[in-house]
């Protein structure tokens, strides 16, 4: 699959990851793709986005991959994630048929009428397929006859053929899941989420790289992806977590519940 990236015509040479990976694209890509690779620089496709320079130190910068980078790596490294379609963490409705033997809340399974599923409902999310970030989720809760997001009231019949046509796309409509009582002062506007990064070593065996609390900051976000404005916590492996980081690099009070 063709995997289009920005290179720059001079790589970056500080960054010894970052001249590494410039370095492979220029060495295996004929001169035409290397051209449009060039074309895609200029255009300012490439490199570190204006947030990720506002809100990431220069240490970081000197030494890491933007996420426009991290994205191109991703592609070449790990081939069987696309396309899209038959990948299950980025499909939902393909991850939610499969199930992989984890708890799953209720859905609309698409086949039944879609307005007699909502009337059981008092509060759902939506969200597409194919995107991350927490880009597109929605959260409806019911208010008497009409059904609110954020400021927006409509009844249920709008509001079903709205989410007929994101299904038809690939999204997935839930029920939402409460905050745990624990939780819900630290995450008062979304479900909070423990982020378990692992990687597969030399043996085949599946490792443990990092884990991270992500918490809802407030606010009508439906979302705790930190790219949302959130905060993160770092979990070490005894379970503490460090200080919390909100979006913008800020770190957020100590907390009684930080550990």
């Amino acid at each position: 699959m063709l995997t289009q990236r920005a290179l720059p015509v001079r790589p970056d040479r500080t960054n010894s990851l970052l001249a590494l990976y410039h370095d492979g694209l220029a060495r295996h890509w004929p001169a035409s793709r290397r051209l449009a690779g060039h074309a895609l620089w200029a255009a300012g496709r490439g490199g570190w986005s204006p947030a990720e320079q506002l809100y990431l130190g220069e240490q970081v910068r000197a030494h890491g991959l933007s996420m426009r980078d991290r994205k191109g790596l991703h592609r070449l490294l790990n081939g069987g994630a696309f396309p899209l379609r038959v990948n299950p963490l980025k499909n939902k409705q393909l991850f939610a048929e499969r199930g992989h033997g984890l708890p799953l809340p209720d859905a609309w399974d698409g086949r039944t009428d879609l307005r007699h599923w909502l009337e059981g409902q008092q509060d759902i999310i939506a969200k597409p397929s194919f995107r991350s970030k927490g880009q597109g989720v929605e959260r409806f809760t019911r208010e008497g006859a009409l059904w609110r997001s954020g400021e927006k009231r409509q009844t249920a019949v709008p509001l079903a053929v709205r989410l007929s046509a994101l299904a038809r796309r690939g999204g997935v409509i839930q029920t939402r899941l409460p905050t745990h009582g624990a939780l819900a002062d630290l995450s008062p506007g979304a479900l909070p989420t423990l982020r378990v990064v692992t990687c597969v070593d030399g043996a085949g065996v599946a490792r443990v790289c990092a884990t991270a609390l992500r918490l809802s900051a407030g606010g009508p976000r439906p979302v705790d992806n930190f790219n949302a404005g959130n905060l993160v916590l770092a979990v070490d492996a005894s379970g503490r977590c460090g200080p919390a980081w909100r979006s913008g690099g800020n770190a957020a009070p100590p907390s009684r519940h930080s550990r």
